[in-house]
């Protein structure tokens, strides 16, 4: 079985970008720079003999190439406990037309994927019970002007994702031309 997710990847300047606000914050884990990327779809756990199913699928995006900007900065919760600050996308119709494509395909290669609403972010931080609330309240504060030249996408990847207890460990599995 393999862990797998869809993504655009990052360019190094807006990887560089990011990984330079994340600091100041107790208890978080933030993302590593070489992971900063953009989930299309969190496909979890997969046979490996799907992964021809899955690539076929996405051969033949009929997505262009698109840019989309990154501006501002957000947090998700669960029961009422702060888990991810994330880099916030602003709205963009290619964006949300290669994911609703990309889930129509996928389905129709027998990968349902669970309904939920499309919020595009790109996690910065991981945090642990013991996170203060009111550092995370002004580190979002300190950031709410965050706004990144546009970023191009132009192809996407599929990452396998090994847990491990210092961290998660990314392997480009294949790449689709958009």
């Amino acid at each position: 079985m393999l862990r797998l997710f869809l993504a655009i990847e990052l360019s190094p300047l807006h990887k560089e970008a990011l990984a330079s606000i994340c600091y100041g914050l107790n208890h978080v884990k933030w993302t590593p720079r070489n992971q900063l990327h953009l989930t299309l779809h969190f496909l979890g756990e997969i046979e490996e003999n799907k992964l021809d199913q899955i690539n076929q699928a996405l051969q033949e995006l009929c997505s262009v190439p698109f840019d989309f900007v990154i501006k501002g900065v957000g947090h998700f919760t669960k029961q009422g406990q702060v888990h991810t600050i994330w880099a916030d996308i602003v709205p963009n119709e290619e964006l949300d037309f290669l994911y609703q494509e990309m889930k129509e395909r996928l389905k129709e290669a027998g990968i349902f994927l669970p309904h939920k609403n499309f919020r595009p972010h790109i996690t910065i931080a991981r945090c642990s019970h013991d996170v203060d609330l009111q550092e995370i309240v002004h580190f979002l504060e300190r950031l709410s002007g965050l706004s990144l030249s546009p970023s191009r996408a132009d192809h996407i990847n599929l990452f396998s994702s090994k847990l491990k207890p210092e961290g998660a460990i990314y392997t480009l599995e294949q790449s689709y031309p958009l």
